[in-house]
């Protein structure tokens, strides 16, 4: 009998640990945490390219900051380029040069990625 009990009691303690750490990770989930072009480029130096692309992401949905928000989206592009994600980092220098099709970065940053992927004719097209 006391066996069972003391079962039922560690039982018991893992279940309001369990709801405990739900209930921080909802909490943070919800109520914050926006995320802050610091802490993208913290994971863009460290090497951590794909959670860098995604941060990077979110900041540029989030961030009212006009400058801030274009590095944060040229910074995307260059993160997924890095994690050999070609096909995101396209689309994303493609938006910028939509909105700036003199962004001189984009466009070494951009045409560098096709050399890389051997498509030489795109990477030349815009000279």
């Amino acid at each position: 009998m006391r066996i069972i009990y003391q079962d039922s009691i560690v039982n018991n303690t893992k279940n309001i640990l369990r709801f405990a750490l739900l209930s921080v990770v909802s909490s943070v989930m919800f109520w914050g945490c926006a995320p802050k072009f610091e802490e993208a480029k913290t994971l863009y130096d460290q090497g951590y390219y794909g959670q860098a692309a995604v941060t990077f992401e979110n900041v540029y949905r989030k961030e009212e900051d006009k400058e801030k928000k274009e590095l944060a989206l040229l910074l995307a592009a260059e993160s997924y380029r890095l994690n050999n994600k070609y096909d995101r980092a396209l689309k994303l220098y493609d938006r910028i040069l939509r909105k700036d099709p003199n962004n001189t970065t984009a466009l070494l940053m951009k045409a560098n990625m096709l050399k890389k992927m051997e498509d030489y004719r795109k990477a030349l097209g815009r000279l």
